[in-house]
This record gives C-alpha cells, structure tokens and sequence, in this order.
C-alpha cells in the first residue's frame, strides 16, 4: 500500500463541506458501517475521520504519521485518550525521526498499550501516512511533503469504515515498517 495514489475514479475530489456537515455524513456511514470510500481534502475533516475511527476501535489503531503535530492531535486527543483507556492497542509510526514528541512522553509512561516506533529506514523514501483498526476501518493520505496545516490546511485522502481488503493492506505495510523502525525511547 505504499506509494498509493487517491485520485482514482472512485475518489471525489469536490467532496468540499462544512465541518459540521461533513462529520454528520461521516457519523453516519460509520454507524450504519457502510462499505464505501470517503473522500478528505482538509485537515478538520481529516480530524472528523480520526475521531470516528478511534470511536469504534475495540482491539487496535495503527497509525503512520509524519509527525505527531500538535495542531492535529489536539483536535482528536480526547478519543484518542478514550482509546488508551479502554485499553485499545494503539501503535504509531513516526516518520520523521526528527519530530518532536513532547506531548507523547505522558501518554507512553501512563498507558503500556501505548506504542510508539521512529522509522529509521536503510534508505529513505516516501510512505503514505494511514490509520487502521481492527482490520476494517482506514484513513490513507496521498504522499506529501511535511506541511504546516496552520498555513495549509489541505490534504489528499481517502477513508472507509468498512474496508477489510484495504485495511489488510495497509495492516501489511505498517508491520513492513515496524520491521525498519526502533523503539521510542521516553526520557
């Protein structure tokens, strides 16, 4: 699943709603858990999309991000710490070895179902950025370089509450990249 392109035929690129519009559409799909593919173009939907994934995970959330940016966490911390304490798995992937993790340090020391791993790949290379849980429910950006959202607040996405196939895949590729990543070590 690395390297994969959302613009396909499937994918509805003037998909452009209000935030509260757009999470009432999302809540929706993800209740009636609709097999079909939801189209994100900016980082609050991209929030709405989180929030509902983290809602209904019961086992475990793989997440492959960039960073672990402030601005995006701070709009899903809350049932991201929902998760953790109702003891869901959640495993994050840092891209970027460099980015700062200050407000994972607590997080990891409060909750042991609390992974984190720095990608360290022998050669570098462009990943797509996801989220899977419980084998079924995904959230697949299209590669991009590292932006600030405060200044540029679109992304490329895709979503789906009910997708085994693509959540299979993408459940593939975090353990490939779990294999050329170490451990994040608290201070």
């Amino acid at each position: 699943m690395i390297g994969i392109n959302t613009s396909g035929d499937n994918f509805d690129s003037n998909f452009n709603l209000a935030t509260e519009e757009y999470a009432e559409i999302v809540r929706d799909i993800a209740e009636r858990d609709l097999p079909m593919e939801i189209p994100n173009r900016h980082i609050d939907h991209a929030a709405v999309l989180e929030n509902e994934i983290l809602r209904l995970t019961a086992r475990r959330v793989l997440i492959v991000t960039g960073t672990f940016p402030e601005l995006i966490y701070e709009k899903i911390k809350n049932q991201f710490v929902a998760a953790l304490r109702r003891e869901v798995l959640v495993e994050i992937i840092l891209a970027d070895a460099t980015a700062p993790v200050a407000e994972l340090h607590e997080l990891i020391r409060k909750f042991p179902n609390l992974q984190v791993h720095r990608w360290c790949p022998a050669q570098r290379r462009d990943i797509n950025h996801f989220m899977v849980s419980d084998g079924k429910r995904m959230r697949l950006e299209d590669i991009h370089p590292q932006q600030d959202f405060k200044t540029n607040p679109s992304i490329k996405a895709k979503a789906s509450f009910n997708d085994e196939e693509s959540a299979a895949s993408l459940d593939e590729a975090f353990k490939n990249l779990r294999g050329e990543s170490q451990p994040f070590a608290t201070a």
